[in-house]
């Protein structure tokens, strides 16, 4: 269809002009998704060279012997850029500054993530450091009968119940602690040397149950007494009765009967000596006078300690009369009772 010059185009025209526009538009999200590309291969550059200059800087500073400044430097770099030789890297400088569990742990990590494709060089110095660490170190692990309680060893926190692993604890001795809310701390002591696993086992004990009060007892009823008379007071269970603690806590009791024990041993021995030497001397003509003097002596000394045990026999009787065998006298009843008169002795009862 033809119009006058100024007038509608023609279909022709319409069409390539719609074509047109088509194209722009489909083209329009590759030109986007072409520019996004760009900006992120160029922030990757970015973060690239900023990964590679901190790397460059923990190098210096490890040539320096500057292993924390390294160590710095080295986990900058790891946390833009993720590459294994880093971990290597970290887990090196954390050995250098002494500290075996996060050496332990970088450098199992290194040799996890870089698998087969670890440098053969690098690989072995790893594992010769793991090995050496292991050697050097023992491992806990510390098992609880209740969930939730915090460990700590030597007051350091390492975790939570109920199983807490340490792979890395120096050789020595160390103190394991575990609280609960609600329970007392219950705690062990460990002594282990390089290369050695120790498994600790603590339990809790049954929290205190507070009982109630017990209910209150009434107080009996006073007894009533008729005026003029004495109220009886009822001995308590524990008071002693009658004379029961005079004759069993004296003093005096118990070294006679000790005096008379004693003595009657030792007149025994002097007896048996005395009878075997006498045997001898008979035997031997009753010509040796040295012999015979021993003999009389122990014979001596026998009946001396003979008459001791007797005296201390005698006294402890007397002591236990004196009492009154243990037993109170009732109202009106005489005791006994020793009394020294001049040129003897008399007991009554």
């Amino acid at each position: 269809m033809a119009f006058g010059r100024g007038g509608i185009r023609s279909g022709a025209e319409w069409w390539g002009v719609l074509a047109a526009l088509a194209a722009l538009l489909l083209a329009a999200p590759q030109v986007g998704r072409a520019q996004s590309e760009t900006d992120a291969a160029v922030a990757a550059e970015t973060t690239a060279a900023e990964a590679r200059a901190r790397f460059e800087d923990g190098v210096r500073a490890l040539q320096e012997r500057a292993y924390a400044e390294a160590l710095a430097a080295f986990e900058a770099s790891y946390r833009l850029e993720a590459r294994p030789i880093v971990l290597y890297d970290i887990g090196m400088c954390h050995w250098e500054l002494g500290d075996l569990a996060r050496a332990r742990a970088v450098l199992e990590e290194y040799l996890r993530v870089a698998g087969a494709e670890a440098p053969a060089d690098i690989r072995a110095e790893a594992e010769r450091i793991l090995g050496e660490i292991r050697q050097t170190t023992f491992s806990l692990r510390v098992e609880i009968d209740q969930p939730g309680a915090r460990v700590a060893l030597d007051e350091v926190d390492v975790g939570e119940s109920p199983v807490v692993e340490v792979p890395v604890v120096a050789p020595g001795t160390h103190v394991v602690t575990a609280r609960q809310e609600g329970f007392d701390d219950v705690q062990a002591t460990v002594t282990a040397g390089g290369g050695e696993r120790v498994t600790v086992t603590l339990g809790f004990a049954v929290p205190a149950v507070v009982a109630a009060p017990d209910a209150a007892v009434p107080a009996a009823a006073p007894i009533a007494t008729p005026p003029g008379a004495l109220a009886e007071v009822p001995r308590g269970p524990s008071e002693p009765e009658g004379g029961a603690r005079g004759v069993l806590e004296s003093p005096w009791f118990w070294t006679m009967v000790g005096v008379g024990a004693m003595s009657a041993i030792a007149a025994a021995v002097t007896g048996g000596l005395g009878l075997s030497y006498r045997d001898e001397y008979v035997a031997g003509g009753a010509r040796d006078a040295e012999l015979r003097g021993t003999v009389v002596e122990l014979g001596l000394a026998t009946d001396v300690l003979i008459g001791v045990a007797a005296a201390g026999a005698l006294g402890a009787l007397i002591v236990y009369l004196a009492s009154d065998g243990g037993e109170e006298s009732g109202p009106g009843e005489g005791g006994a009772a020793v009394s020294l008169l001049p040129g003897r002795l008399v007991l009554t009862w």
